[in-house]
């Protein structure tokens, strides 16, 4: 590595974090589940034989990059085909991420909105075992951890601000962290 460029700005640095606990952790995790189920628009390259096969990127949904993975994993396995989804950490690719609070905003409210777009037109492959680990364990993890992410992130944020509520929430959502941790325990080896 020649130097690490850092962003200028207190917000997009804070993002740093943040995806490179997704990238690194989560989707490692994923891999060694051969359950990947999203890969980053600024970093996936695919196959262009078998996206053409399956239509291309979907003009009708806002996260076309976690789209576009489901229906490789819903097309590839309904047709009998050996595949695998992967992620490699080893590129470094830079994206440009929001610098003001609307703009986080509107990003992350366009993710979820995606994601639950992309959940209701696959929600046949959630615990569906014909899926493989993508389907039957991967997916129902992830949609638990990233349906009620935005609902821990605020019981946290309420939590600290109240000290009140602070041991119920954690307690309460210990499972879940156990979940996550669990697949990002799996990409230490």
């Amino acid at each position: 590595m020649a130097e690490v460029d850092l962003p200028r700005g207190l917000l997009a640095r804070l993002q740093v974090p943040e995806y490179l606990r997704a990238f690194y952790s989560g989707r490692l995790g994923y891999v060694r589940f051969r359950g990947v189920l999203l890969l980053s628009g600024a970093f996936g390259v695919f196959r262009t034989d078998i996206v053409r096969e399956i239509g291309g990127f979907s003009t009708d949904n806002i996260t076309e990059d976690f789209e576009l993975v489901m229906r490789l994993h819903r097309r590839l396995t309904d047709t009998d085909r050996d595949y695998r989804i992967s992620f490699v950490p080893e590129p470094i690719v830079w994206t440009e991420v929001p610098t003001s609070l609307a703009g986080v905003r509107g990003q992350r409210s366009r993710w979820y909105r995606g994601l639950l777009q992309t959940i209701r037109r696959y929600r046949h492959m959630i615990g569906n075992p014909t899926y493989g680990r993508a389907g039957w364990f991967m997916l129902p993890v992830f949609v638990l951890a990233e349906l009620i992410g935005p609902l821990v992130e605020g019981s946290v944020t309420l939590s600290s601000a109240s000290g009140s509520l602070a041991s119920l929430a954690w307690s309460s959502l210990r499972p879940t962290f156990c979940l996550q941790s669990g697949s990002a325990s799996c990409s230490r080896g």
